[in-house]
């Protein structure tokens, strides 16, 4: 028990440090089923099934934090007679960032595996590395398998591990607001103007006219103007990425029914990936096209390339 207290604290305060500042992108939970192809000590081959849960989140670019819990019950050998077996873990995931549904990844784990006959299989820690991949059904539920060496130290042996499970991921915060909230690469709000007052107006609606029938007798349309303007062509612009390849955002706009790509610019000297639609002939049909996109990604806007 001292053993599993210092585990977790250790982990806690690794983690803490390493991922200080982290923004997740998604949170996933799994359920999890395998089995050692591999073992040398802990008998976990006399038993058919090794039952587990995961709990990790993830930033932007595939980076990830993986608790993990497993439990053998009944373990029955020579060598463990009647034992549960558990392991807790924590393990650091990279996914390689993939416009298609294959995403394969890569973990480092270290953890501590508890026996409940001590005599015969010690408690101790271990620590592995692994790979795997998901098959991403939606956006929400994916499936995933990978395979893990696991070096245990107390008995100084190793087991191989795979691991098959069924997670689905929440979403607190949208990659399609990476343009709002990163000010660097975020497009400044279309600006107009009261001809009455003089006074900067924040349209609430897509408005291309303003009328003031009091100071005027007849209505006079008034052109959006915005801080950032080039001599290109029209686009939509519904996202803004400094790293890694944005491909939720891309199966979001496809899936509903936007034919979107990518754009690499370079803005205030930052190289960036771009997700847009277009490009347009006129400013009135990127604005037919804006509409369209706005139900999806309300954050989006017209800007020339």
């Amino acid at each position: 028990m001292k053993k599993l207290l210092l585990f977790l604290t250790l982990i806690t305060g690794f983690s803490s440090s390493l991922f200080a500042g982290f923004t997740a992108k998604s949170i996933e939970t799994a359920l999890t089923m395998g089995n050692n192809v591999f073992d040398q000590s802990s008998c976990l081959l006399a038993h058919k099934r090794i039952y587990g849960i995961r709990a990790g989140i993830y930033n932007n670019t595939g980076l990830g934090l993986l608790l993990g819990y497993e439990r053998a019950n009944d373990v029955n050998c020579p060598e463990c007679p009647n034992s549960d077996i558990q392991r807790f873990s924590g393990s650091i995931v990279q996914e390689m960032l993939s416009p298609v549904k294959l995403v394969p990844y890569a973990m480092a784990t270290v953890g501590y595996e508890e026996s409940s006959n001590e005599k015969t299989s010690p408690d101790q820690f271990f620590a592995g590395l692994g790979a795997g991949i998901k098959y991403r059904f939606t956006e929400n539920f994916n499936a995933f398998a990978d395979l893990r060496a696991l070096r245990k130290f107390d008995s100084d042996t190793t087991d191989i591990v795979t691991t098959f499970g069924i997670a689905y991921l929440f979403q607190p915060y949208q990659a399609t607001t990476v343009a709002e909230e990163n000010t660097t690469l975020s497009q400044p709000p279309v600006v107009e103007l009261d001809i009455a007052s003089g006074a900067a107006v924040t349209p609430q609606t897509d408005v291309t006219e303003v009328i003031t029938p009091q100071a005027l007798e007849a209505p006079i349309e008034v052109t959006s103007v915005s801080s950032q303007s080039g001599s290109g062509k029209y686009y939509v612009q519904a996202g803004a990425y400094a790293s890694g390849y944005p491909a939720d955002l891309l199966r979001k706009l496809k899936k509903a029914g936007i034919r979107a790509k990518t754009k690499k610019v370079t803005r205030n000297g930052k190289k960036m990936t771009l997700v847009v639609t277009g490009p347009y002939k006129s400013k009135a049909a990127a604005k037919r096209a804006l509409r369209k996109v706005k139900k999806t990604v309300s954050g989006a806007f017209i800007t020339k390339l």
